[in-house]
């Protein structure tokens, strides 16, 4: 069975969504938790240092999620919004 044009088409769309989404998202979810977390006491370096590591292990997850539904244009907005709003809210956090 070959992959139609289609198929390999949605295939690299869905790749490319997931990577670009997926930093993007995690961009966020890392500047939330690099913020947020020096204000539940946790020292600046040890909050960053947790951010990196659950944003490594996010990202493998977002990629993964992204290629696998079946409903990916509705994850797709929902990951860009999000990662829209985190971005945003992030500097706030911080005070700045």
């Amino acid at each position: 069975m070959s992959l139609t044009f289609e198929s390999k088409f949605g295939h690299a769309l869905r790749l490319l969504v997931g990577a670009v989404g997926g930093y993007l998202f995690v961009n966020g979810l890392m500047a939330i938790l690099g913020t947020g977390l020096p204000l539940l006491g946790i020292a600046r370096s040890e909050a960053v240092l947790i951010a990196i590591l659950i944003g490594f292990v996010t990202l493998i997850f977002v990629i993964t999620w992204v290629v696998a539904t079946k409903r990916f244009l509705l994850l797709s907005s929902l990951l860009f919004s999000s990662a829209a709003l985190m971005i945003t809210i992030a500097p706030r956090l911080a005070g700045g």
